[in-house]
């Protein structure tokens, strides 16, 4: 056989055994792929990948700056950061071509299976390519693949499951780094790229690997050919960089800063809270196996604080020997030892202790004090970076380079026995240790009161009727774990949503908050308003807020029966006439109080209204507005959607009245209070407030 034909035989050997890992770690999902997903069960992120997959098949994919989906969160749409959708092209474009060939479940699924075998194949290319044999090479692949980390992605995040940059990168780093050359240099920026084209993180990574790389550069070119060939070979790196991903990359940011500024909120505490420990590196989790086995089988003994699992970056004790082994033997070695892993050792070790500074909380406490970290910077530039232990896949990436060495070292030159008795007691031990569970649990993609999506009345009903018409499934108050429920049940019935907000900051969710509940009086005419045809009714979407859902069979004025089923459940058909505008309140205000039957919000000092005119056209708005404080002056100052400028006076309670202008569909007022500061409520109380109003009138 020629050696072209070995190559293309193990590579397709390679493939096909990190293809049945991944089927053996999760079945029974092979054998149900069109019903069953990993991790499953619930309305969490897995339903949202879902939907996001179902929607970018039939609604398109957007690449640039800020789009708006304009088939949930209507009448308004969803607000999106397409260059987010850029930035995980090497996940979403080959999803949705998937899913236009299969149902979405069986493409999602097709997704999974293939980022587990694609980043077991990829670090097994890469120790391969490193000369450590065969051996060492399938058991690094085996605990890449199987790690805590990317078992935690493919049920929770898949996008962030597919690791193939990360040996990628590295084979890249190494390869400039054996001989630096701008043919060389181009090459790692190209995987630079990729890394960036995969996901915001996996592009973040990228940049402190590389930074890595050309310092230790800097060091090894001197040396070998002085400070001039190393400056030299420094800029055409960073040129490539440069030209090839800072350029693009800084033209995607600024596409959408504005709108990924508004819908994107992060807090710095996030920092601390995502953020890694160097105690997470080496403490066992709960359900794995060798460790159960030895402190019992809750893991109660070793568990640590751990939000949505984001600080899951054990190594595994196997892996963390053998990387010792490897570099003491590859020391003790070293005369002996090839260029290329002797490169990799030493790059390797760089940037695993770089990558695991960036991941570690931030600030973070050392002998009493607590520190900044380095993603306290980036964090002021790039704010929709914030789970920095996720840069613990890194540090994995760079130990096993240490601990196949390890491997490598202790077999070579021995007898068959010694060679099958450590790597099988390595891969024992390793399987037995790293996987959180085994296999990795499968289900449905969510149950709804027992039952599966298909089988809900009320969505089957939708199906059947006017797939044009804008439905609101209630109760609609902003809520992230119903609205991915609902946005499920758009895979089903198809309709445009009023839903869909995801409790972020927008139009949707204020609408929904203030109009959520079809039983308030105002509701009807706001979804007559609004364009709303049918409104839904689910009991186990109200019972999970914990609410009584209404007697569909007895609507209240201004909606009709439009369907009832037996479990209570049924659709509403708007009969109300449309008005001429809606408003309610937007960002600035308290949460609503109900006092003698009147709505209340408090603002603070300043405050704003969002209004939606089928139509424009000119307006009458009334309302009450009341300061805090009896007795004290206040002025309350709105800014029309026309640009005019009122000011109401208001000393104790008062009717405001005035008439403007509003454009068709979305404007926005703007308020600010003044004349008295603003005070705290109480001391029980933590509200700091100025004036009250009531719910606006506007017809």
């Amino acid at each position: 056989m020629t050696r072209a034909r070995r190559l293309i035989a193990e590579i397709l050997i390679v493939l096909a055994v990190a293809g049945l890992i991944a089927v053996i770690v999760t079945w029974p999902l092979a054998a149900n792929f069109d019903t069953l997903i990993v991790g499953g069960g619930s309305a969490g992120d897995t339903t949202g990948y879902l939907w996001d997959l179902w929607n970018n098949v039939h609604y398109g994919i957007d690449f640039w700056g800020g789009g708006v989906q304009q088939h949930i969160g209507l009448p308004f749409g969803r607000t999106i950061v397409g260059s987010a959708n850029l930035l995980l092209f090497f996940y979403t474009v080959p999803s949705a071509i998937l899913g236009t060939l299969l149902p979405t479940i069986a493409a999602y699924n097709v997704m999974v299976l293939a980022g587990m075998a694609l980043t077991g194949a990829s670090m097994y290319l890469l120790i391969r390519w490193l000369g450590m044999g065969v051996a060492a090479a399938a058991w690094a692949g085996l605990a890449f693949q199987i790690f805590p980390y990317e078992f935690l992605r493919v049920t929770a995040h898949p996008p962030l499951a597919w690791l193939m940059f990360a040996p990628l990168l590295l084979m890249a780093c190494i390869w400039w780094l054996q001989s630096p050359t701008w043919r060389r240099g181009i090459v790692m920026a190209a995987v630079t790229l990729f890394a960036w084209l995969s996901g915001p993180y996996f592009g973040s990574m990228a940049l402190v690997a590389v930074s890595v790389t050309l310092i230790a550069g800097i060091v090894l070119i001197t040396r070998a050919s002085g400070g001039r060939t190393a400056i030299a070979r420094l800029a055409e790196a960073i040129a490539a960089l440069v030209v090839i991903v800072c350029i693009p990359l800084a033209i995607v940011l600024a596409s959408s800063r504005g709108v990924a500024e508004q819908i994107v909120t992060r807090q710095k505490i996030e920092l601390a809270l995502y953020g890694a420990y160097l105690s997470d590196y080496v403490k066992p989790l709960p359900g794995q196996y060798l460790w159960s086995g030895i402190f019992g089988g809750d893991g109660e003994t070793w568990q640590f604080a751990s939000p949505g699992g984001e600080r899951t970056v054990f190594l595994g004790w196997t892996v963390l020997i053998l990387a010792a082994v490897g570099l003491v033997l590859a020391w003790r070695q070293r005369a002996s030892l090839p260029r290329r892993p002797r490169i990799a050792l030493a790059l390797a070790i760089a940037i695993a202790i770089a990558m695991g500074i960036f991941s570690l909380a931030s600030p973070y406490p050392i002998f009493g004090y607590e520190i900044p970290m380095p993603s306290s910077l980036i964090f002021d530039y790039l704010p929709f970076l914030r789970v920095y232990a996720r840069f613990g896949l890194f540090v994995m990436a760079c130990v096993l380079i240490m601990a196949a060495t390890g491997l490598w070292l202790l077999i070579r030159g021995r007898s068959v026995t010694w060679r099958t008795s450590v790597i099988a007691a390595a891969t024992i031990l390793m399987v037995m240790e790293l996987p959180t569970s085994m296999p990795i649990g499968t289900d449905v993609p969510i149950l709804l009161d027992g039952r599966a999506p298909a089988d809900v009345p009320t969505w089957q009903w939708l199906a059947a009727h006017a797939p044009e018409a804008t439905a609101i499934e209630t109760p609609a108050m902003p809520n992230e774990l119903l609205d991915r429920q609902f946005l499920y049940g758009q895979l089903i019935h198809g309709h445009p949503l009023a839903n869909g907000g995801l409790n972020e900051p927008g139009a949707p969710t204020d609408f929904g908050r203030e109009f959520g509940n079809p039983m308030a009086g105002a509701s009807a005419t706001a979804y007559a308003t609004a364009g709303i045809r049918y409104v839904v009714i689910n009991p186990w979407a109200w019972a999970q807020v914990g609410m009584t859902p209404p007697k569909v069979t007895s609507p209240p004025p201004g909606f009709a029966v439009a369907a009832a089923f037996p479990d209570g459940s049924g659709v509403w058909r708007v009969t109300a006439p449309a008005g001429r505008a809606i408003a309610f309140p937007a960002q600035g205000w308290w949460d609503p109080q109900v006092i003698d039957g009147t709505t209340w919000r408090y603002m603070k000092d300043t405050a704003a209204y969002t209004a939606w005119a089928p139509q424009g056209g000119p307006v009458h708005v009334r309302f009450r507005a009341e300061g805090f404080v009896p007795g004290k002056p206040y002025i309350l100052t709105i800014v029309t959607p026309a640009g005019g400028h009122l000011a109401f006076p208001i000393n104790g309670a008062r009717d405001i009245s005035f008439r403007t202008t509003l454009p068709k569909g979305k404007s926005t007022f703007g308020l600010a209070a003044s004349g008295t500061p603003a005070q705290q409520v109480g001391t029980a109380d933590l509200r700091v407030v100025t004036i009250q109003v009531s719910k606006w009138v506007v017809s």
